[in-house]
């Protein structure tokens, strides 16, 4: 069991190492995109409420 634990350590700080360089370039980027998708989906959401009174 201690193996796979450490290797998913080791992966994730192999796959996160490089955040720190990009720094919160990536952070902002994901919050715009998060945000967008959000915004479409209320949207959307709306629009399957209007649907159904009619």
């Amino acid at each position: 069991m201690d193996t796979i634990v450490y290797a998913l350590r080791d992966f994730f700080e192999f796959l996160f190492g490089f955040m720190p360089t990009i720094g919160a370039a990536f952070n902002i980027t994901a919050c715009v995109v998060i945000t967008i998708f959000t915004v479409y989906w209320i949207k959307e959401m709306f629009g399957h409420t209007k649907d159904a009174k009619q």
